[in-house]
């Protein structure tokens, strides 16, 4: 298993320690307390203290039990060594991580829940940003290994216990069909992050990135422009821009937004307006032409509505009342 930042950081290995030395001295405190009666019945005829069937039928079924309190007793032992052993193994391999995201913490990277390296949020130039990217590549590596050496030492936790197990008799129970679903804990927990080992995990720890990036500022603009028209300017760490425009009268403003993704193209545009009846306007365009269009009126009368590529229409009409139970809805399609 793989496990999330937060939950790798609550394992305690260290108990592991413990419960080994533990489960083997209870074994052979059973064993001990088995072979102390069963020598006891072997001397209490020479003291004549108890003679006779009864002792012999006791004596040989103690006899029994010191057999069966030798093979529990060896049982623990195993169990115990096999929890020591992955004590030592798994505690490293969390150290180790938990170590080397902390390292990254504290200069200009960060390590997330799910151990995707990324830049710190700050103002940058786009030349830093590349540097950072290369460091970024670097680390993620280093953090993936030890990644997989904190997965590969908790499953070998669970394979040396089940070897442990398995001479004196365990079998474990089969994960698949109805056994599995049904009984808790046969199933082992899968990964809460994704796995550098497939292709697939390193796609999402590269799209994980990129999500954050393209919402991270780097830069940030703020100009006058046609001498009384205020513009804003927020770019990316991935390069994106968002262009943020105020024009019109103080008593109705217009907002533009123009959304651009790393090539310069658009990705969206986006309009708000009042007009002088008091109307609240917004109109939102992406690159394939698709249009939502929204409207507000003084008295509560909400209106949307998408306009698809290929033409198609739906609208949505809400209005509000004084009381939530007391509004009249319209949906139209066409």
């Amino acid at each position: 298993m793989l496990p999330s930042r937060s939950r790798l950081t609550s394992w305690n290995p260290d108990a592991l320690a413990v419960t080994g030395p533990a489960v083997t001295s209870a074994g052979e405190s059973v064993e001990q307390a088995v072979d102390v009666i069963n020598t006891n019945l072997e001397i209490m005829p020479e003291t004549r203290s108890w003679e006779g069937p009864a002792h012999d039928a006791a004596s040989k079924m103690f006899d029994r039990a010191h057999t069966h309190a030798s093979e529990f007793g060896d049982y623990t032992a195993a169990i115990g060594n096999a929890l020591r052993d992955s004590a030592t193994s798994l505690g490293a391999a969390r150290t180790a991580l938990l170590n080397k995201a902390d390292e990254i913490d504290s200069a200009e990277l960060q390590v997330t829940e799910q151990w995707v390296v990324l830049i710190k949020p700050a103002p940058m130039s786009a030349e830093k940003v590349a540097s950072l990217m290369e460091k970024v590549a670097s680390e993620q590596a280093i953090v993936n290994e030890l990644l997989l050496a904190v997965g590969d030492a908790d499953d070998a936790t669970a394979d040396r216990l089940i070897a442990a197990a398995k001479p004196f008799g365990f079998v474990a129970p089969n994960p698949d069909g109805l056994c599995g679903m049904m009984l808790p804990g046969v199933q082992r927990p899968e990964d809460e992050v994704p796995n550098p080992r497939d292709p697939l995990g390193l796609f999402q720890q590269s799209v994980m990135r990129g999500e954050d990036m393209a919402v991270t500022v780097r830069d940030t603009k703020e100009e006058i422009v046609n001498g009384d028209e205020f513009r804003k300017t927020l770019i990316m760490q991935d390069g994106s821009r968002h262009v943020i425009w105020e024009y019109g009268p103080p008593e109705y403003p217009t907002v533009s937004h123009m959304h651009y993704d790393t090539k310069g193209d658009v990705i969206s545009s986006t309009m708000s307006w009042t007009t002088i009846e008091g109307i609240h306007n917004t109109e939102i365009e992406w690159a394939d032409g698709t249009i939502f269009k929204a409207t507000e009126t003084p008295d509560g009368v909400r209106t949307a509505g998408f306009t698809l590529p290929d033409g198609r229409h739906g609208c949505f009409r809400r209005t509000i009342r004084s009381s939530p139970a007391r509004y009249r809805r319209r949906s139209v399609a066409r």
